[in-house]
């Protein structure tokens, strides 16, 4: 893509996937036309996520690049200090703490599993390994299990940084 071809510029849970986000930044940030808009969103701090818990499960069955990352941008201040590197300013910036609702066991699995971030490695995994991830995962969860299913504490940074005007 041209440099400064878009107004504005979005990236929601898709940061901490990659090896070198302080590089994806800088690519957001040249698709920017002066004074356009990049959102972000990323995982808030590790402890205060329940999905944490699944990483040491699934690096007991599988060597994974992304669990290290996964919340490094959540980090107090880290997601703004990749931004400003990148040449953006920030001017809006705010933490959420908002519980992740699953009605049953399956709903909480395939959030994880299927369409989560340990979706690469459960795609990978046999059938004894699925039954014992998924065994192990429950039971560290169980904690957040109520009479309606499973709420799971998260924490979520949402940003937004700017271009520099021309």
């Amino acid at each position: 893509m041209p440099d400064a071809a878009f107004d504005v510029v979005t990236c929601c849970f898709g940061l901490m996937y990659l090896p070198d986000p302080e590089q994806g930044l800088d690519r957001m940030r040249r698709l920017l036309r002066p004074g356009g808009r990049l959102g972000l969103a990323v995982w808030g701090e590790r402890r205060r996520c329940a999905w944490a818990v699944v990483f040491p499960i699934v690096d007991a069955e599988v060597r994974s690049e992304v669990c290290p990352l996964f919340f490094r941008l959540g980090a107090d201040g880290a997601l703004e200090k990749a931004c400003r590197q990148a040449g953006l300013s920030v001017p809006w910036r705010t933490t959420l703490a908002r519980p992740l609702r699953y009605h049953s066991a399956d709903e909480a699995c395939d959030a994880m599993f299927v369409a989560g971030p340990a979706a690469l490695a459960w795609s990978r995994f046999d059938d004894d390994t699925r039954t014992r991830v998924r065994a192990n995962y429950l039971a560290a969860i169980d904690a957040w299990r109520g009479e309606a299913g499973y709420e799971l504490p998260a924490e979520f940074v949402c940003l937004l940084a700017e271009v520099a005007a021309g």
